[in-house]
């Protein structure tokens, strides 16, 4: 693909929740053009995602996996646009694209 112009589109309500949404863990509203792709990562910071698996491992499940799962060290704006600069620059290539 080999691009470096890509948006981050936040929902309006992402700053006046942002407290809450750091004290969540996770985050999956965000959308990320890149030329004609779209991109929907799901942001978890590691507490979460432990919790996460582990619960789903507990239940008997044989594997725990998330689509376009990303781990940051909390979920921030400032690390999700620092996550999604770093995806960039490898082209996107941990994320699938949104079709249709």
């Amino acid at each position: 693909m080999g691009t470096n112009a890509y948006r981050i589109v936040f929902p309006d309500y992402f700053d006046g929740l942002a407290g809450e949404i750091e004290a969540k863990g996770y985050f999956n509203d965000v959308v990320v053009e890149a030329g004609p792709l779209r991109f929907k990562p799901l942001f978890y910071d590691p507490v979460r995602v432990r919790q996460e698996y582990e619960d789903h491992l507990s239940g008997g499940a044989a594997a725990f996996s998330e689509r376009n799962l990303v781990v940051i060290p909390k979920v921030t704006r400032a690390a999700i646009e620092a996550a999604i600069a770093e995806l960039a620059r490898a082209d996107f290539g941990a994320l699938a694209a949104e079709t249709g």
